[in-house]
């Protein structure tokens, strides 16, 4: 492969990082609020109070309050009420009528970023029209920085790149290659990854606290921010891979002296502890990323932390080879790394797929998700690509399986030497030519060189010899092209990989609560079932005015039935919350699919307005 081909591959991973490296939203789900989004209330409401599906973080977020004419209004600090990390709350001061836009920002707990805003009305008066749009253009100026997404992610590719270049190094250095301790061009690749680790985890603690908290790249030298991001999960792990990078200096330099000469044998306790470091610091990117959030956490974590090493083993282990192993000319020497890094790649392969199938399993879903969705797609993208990466690894599995493979090691026939087709006497002067009947002249060679019938002590030609040396390096070239491509095409996965990380997961994306406004000409009812799947839901239910005016809810009734089942109607208990709002905590549904809801709300003692609507559930 040329020098321009491998520039234009690099500058093609570097594409797909920018074109994907938008700020994430939308990673954990607002299930409902108070006060309910597009609510009208007599009276200023106490606080403002969210609940999302998983715990979040507000170190490094916030909520803000504005109001018609955009001005910001002083609320209380968010806090966890009753030290719930699913919820967030703000006090509220006295409010004067009118309207008001809530915009919030918040971490999940897989270190990315949410947010959003809605609106509500105080009383009568001073009522705002297109309240919406202006709660999208203050969300809008609060948004992250595009500049800081793309930092941001060639950071993560970079921290991906290092784990495979030091985990991979070291596992080669130790178990696959013991010879390669003495070159010191596999020595500094080895110090490289371990240095890009470092770098890169730190750089990363520095780029969440300006990406968390929406803010541009000039902040990121702000200590403060560190120190905020030094106190979320994010923080506690990445501060945890920083010490098992400390702790891992030692071992390395065990393996890796600096010393010219042979390295002295390494000690069986530095096999064990080194396998304990290095297991950890796999295990780091699942417990801050996806694998620590949503379903299954006891099995994605381990199988996540399984996927670095595969990728590290086999990625790492590869340049590894490429520059330690495939720039030697004892065909013993080539012929033992080649075939341990095989059979190590090969198994990495396997693991690879299988925790890659579980993963995308948990964080899709659904076929329909796979499709319409980003993370889905980029799925997609990563499947294509490591397609192609399997195709261009057989290509160099099978020059090994043709040419460099271990040979049997049989005491009984220790002179025979494997049968090389063709194997014939070469002529002078051109290659072996076809092989012939036993009994000719030219019968085939199946003994060793020693006990072969031939004119240079009972071996075969010196022609042969020497096109088995010509041989043997066009196959060490091809394998070091293939090589190459391989590299290249998995540093296009980790560039994907990387957008993976940033994108929120299709599971996720699909399951938001259920919300809906059902209508009658005199009021309109905002519906929110959440989280939206068969269980316990907290269902709200919001009296929408048609008009200027504060609808009074008397009453009201809500019965659930099945479309086209026999399945009896569900009356739904309702608790008054505030003035035409009504609430069912925990509610069961026991089903998943299509529900009916029939909606009485008595106005009057004379007036009552039916609202009717289908919704299904998860």
């Amino acid at each position: 492969m040329t020098v321009k081909r491998f520039v234009a591959l690099l500058a093609l991973v570097g594409a797909l990082i920018v074109a994907g490296a938008s700020p994430a939203f939308a990673h954990a789900t607002l299930l409902t609020t108070e006060p309910q989004p597009g609510g009208r209330f007599e009276s200023s409401p106490p606080a403002v109070s969210l609940r999302f599906d998983e715990p979040v973080e507000v170190t490094l977020g916030g909520i803000r309050l504005f109001d018609g004419n955009s001005n910001r209004i002083d609320i209380g600090a968010p806090h966890h009420p009753q030290g719930s990390g699913n919820q967030v709350q703000s006090s509220l001061p006295k409010l004067d009528d009118g309207t008001y836009v809530v915009t919030w920002r918040v971490t999940s707990a897989d270190s990315h970023p949410i947010q959003g805003a809605f609106t509500f009305q105080v009383g009568t008066g001073g009522a705002v029209k297109n309240a919406n749009a202006l709660a999208q253009r203050l969300l809008a100026s609060q948004g992250g920085s595009t500049t800081v997404g793309v930092v941001y992610a060639v950071d993560r590719v970079a921290l991906f790149a290092a784990l495979a270049l030091f985990i991979g190094g070291v596992v080669f250095m130790a178990l696959v290659f013991p010879a390669g301790r003495e070159s010191r061009r596999g020595r500094r690749l080895v110090w490289w990854g371990w240095a890009g680790c470092l770098v890169a985890t730190l750089v990363g603690i520095a780029l969440e606290g300006v990406y968390a908290a929406a803010l541009p790249l000039s902040k990121v030298f702000e200590t403060s921010l560190w120190s905020d991001v030094a106190g979320t999960r994010f923080g506690h792990v990445t501060l945890i891979r920083v010490a098992l990078l400390l702790v891992a200096y030692p071992l390395v330099r065990m393996l890796l002296p600096r010393a010219q000469g042979v390295p002295r044998r390494l000690p069986v306790w530095w096999f064990a502890v080194t396998g304990v470091v290095l297991t950890a610091i796999a295990f780091t990117p699942g417990l801050a990323g996806h694998a620590g959030t949503g379903e299954y956490t006891g099995f994605a974590i381990p199988a996540d932390a399984l996927h670095v090493l595969a990728m590290a083993c086999w990625l790492g282990g590869l340049v590894l080879l490429l520059a330690v192993v495939l720039v030697r000319t004892d065909p013993e020497e080539l012929r033992d790394g080649i075939n341990r890094f095989s059979a190590i790649g090969l198994g990495s392969v396997v693991v690879l797929v299988l925790t890659g199938a579980f993963q995308a399993w948990r964080q899709v879903g659904s076929w329909d998700a796979l499709r319409n969705t980003d993370y889905g797609k980029l799925l997609i993208v990563k499947l294509v690509i490591f397609s192609a990466l399997i195709v261009a690894a057989s290509f160099s599995r099978e020059i090994v399986n043709r040419r460099f493979r271990w040979y049997p090691d049989d005491d009984d026939e220790a002179d025979l030497e494997p049968v090389r087709e063709p194997a014939v006497p070469v002529p002078v002067g051109g290659p072996p030519g076809p092989a012939v009947p036993s009994g000719s002249s030219d019968a085939l060679y199946h003994a060793a060189p020693g006990d072969r019938s031939s004119g240079n002590g009972g071996g075969p030609p010196d022609e042969w010899d020497d096109w088995e040396e010509d041989d043997d390096e066009t196959e060490v070239r091809r394998l070091r092209k293939s090589a190459v491509v391989e590299i290249v095409i998995a540093l296009a996965v980790l560039a994907v990989t990387a957008l993976l990380v940033n994108a929120a997961p299709a599971r996720s994306v699909q399951t938001q609560p259920v919300s809906m406004t059902l209508k009658s000409p005199k009021v309109w009812m905002d519906v929110v079932v959440a989280p939206g799947v068969a269980g316990g839901n907290d269902m709200h239910f919001t009296a929408l005015p048609v008009g200027d005016t504060v609808v009074n809810i008397e009453d009201m009734t809500v019965q659930l039935t099945r479309p086209g089942s026999d399945f009896p109607p569900l009356d739904v208990p309702l608790r008054k919350f505030g003035p035409g709002h009504y609430i069912a905590p925990l509610y069961n549904i026991p089903y998943p699919g299509k529900w009916r809801m029939t909606i009485r709300a008595t106005l009057s003692a004379t007036d009552q307005e039916v609202l009717t609507g289908t919704f299904s559930l998860r």
